[in-house]
């Protein structure tokens, strides 16, 4: 799948999308016809499952099936258009089922259901699931300030200047050496300090090796204050013999100019290689993200920090 994606574009490209697979999005809640009178709490139960389902005024919904004392809960969109509704919960497949309403009760055949089930409304719960509603909207909105913030945090940390002419070109640390300094965009915009992004893949058994063993792809971006920038692109194989050659991987580096073109929320970078491989990327979320189609790298010290959370989360 990702060697098809990948052809046709260049040599850089084609490895920032290598072992990306694409993102999932969450559902959307489309506008729905005559749904009044399902917004509401409707329940179904025998002897060995119940199931819930909330339909909000906004298009969402929320489905809670027990069995056996196990709880399925989940979210997603919902769609009335005459007698056909359509669950799409975030991250799965749409379900149509044909509904058919009965005053206080309606039947539900087709989707996961191999036989009709009849839901009946609970009393009083339209007003509960308003309240649901302006819950999860008040959330989100809170949610949305946080990562406002936060975003506002990291423009203020990761700041943008002229390029320096007389950055030195030699190699430092994992950088090597500038094999063509002087290919820079004028008068560009770049990085004050030195940045770097990051982000890594694992793909278990890929047709062309042999079975059991895993492929790392890993991808580096190195940005520096005169507008160049290296990346490095390795590729480890685990469960296959150590290649003695190459026993930290193969690496594939490439040197380039970039230039940042500053936005709202949003920045654009434009990149050329030396070989003259020209892409154009994003930065988001207060330029923590480097985003190219579907491969998302992250600011190493931002990286750096979601693990911290991570590992105390365990403590």
């Amino acid at each position: 799948m990702e060697a098809r994606r990948a052809r046709g574009l260049g040599v850089v490209s084609a490895l920032v999308l290598l072992g990306t697979a694409p993102m999932a999005l969450s559902a959307a809640a489309p506008t729905s016809t005559n749904a009044d009178f399902l917004h509401g709490e409707w329940t179904w139960h025998d002897p060995l499952m119940s199931v819930s389902i909330s339909f909000l005024p906004n298009g969402r919904y929320d489905w809670d099936m027990k069995t056996e004392g196990i709880d399925f809960p989940y979210k997603g969109a919902y769609h009335l258009a005459g007698h056909s509704l359509t669950l799409d919960p975030d991250g799965g497949a749409p379900q149509v089922y044909h509904l058919q309403r009965d005053k206080d009760q309606i039947v539900l055949s087709g989707g996961v259901f191999p036989a009709p089930r009849t839901f009946t409304e609970t009393a009083g719960s339209q007003a509960k699931v308003v309240a649901v509603q302006q819950k999860e909207e008040d959330n989100q909105k809170a949610a949305a300030a946080h990562e406002a913030d936060v975003d506002a945090q990291w423009r203020a940390r990761i700041q943008l200047a002229p390029s320096k002419s007389d950055w030195p070109h030699g190699a430092i640390g994992a950088i090597p050496a500038d094999t063509k300094p002087g290919h820079r965009f004028a008068g560009a915009t770049v990085f004050k300090t030195v940045q770097g992004y990051t982000r890594q893949s694992l793909i278990g058994n890929p047709s062309s090796g042999p079975a059991g063993h895993q492929t790392m792809y890993s991808s580096r971006w190195y940005f520096l204050p005169n507008g160049r920038f290296y990346t490095d692109h390795v590729t480890e194989q685990f469960g296959v013999a150590l290649d003695p050659a190459h026993p930290g991987g193969t690496h594939l580096g490439t040197w380039g100019a970039y230039r940042i073109v500053p936005g709202g929320d949003v920045d654009t970078m434009h990149v050329e290689t030396d070989a003259g491989e020209k892409l154009t990327l994003k930065l988001t979320h207060g330029r923590r993200d480097l985003v190219f189609r579907e491969s998302v790298f992250t600011q190493v010290q931002a990286a750096n920090d979601t693990l911290d959370r991570m590992l105390d989360s365990l403590k």
